[in-house]
């Protein structure tokens, strides 16, 4: 007589609301947020640079031209 053994699952696993997943939903929501905020924070940067150069710039052209005029 031979012994009938089961091995697959009899009930199927429905998919549920899991800790992991909220977990990793968080941590992109997170990590977004940050990238965002960084880039705002890298574009201001870039602006206060380019402000700061059209000004240098601007007193370079202003000396040179009083150079010339002498």
């Amino acid at each position: 007589m031979a012994i009938k053994v089961d091995l697959l699952p009899t009930e199927r696993k429905k998919f549920g609301f899991d800790i992991i997943i909220a977990l990793i939903a968080v941590l992109l929501v997170v990590a977004g947020l940050g990238f965002y905020f960084y880039g705002e924070s890298l574009k201001n940067q870039i602006t206060t640079q380019q402000d700061k150069l059209a000004q240098i710039q601007n007193e370079i052209k202003k000396e040179k031209e009083a150079i010339f005029q002498l």
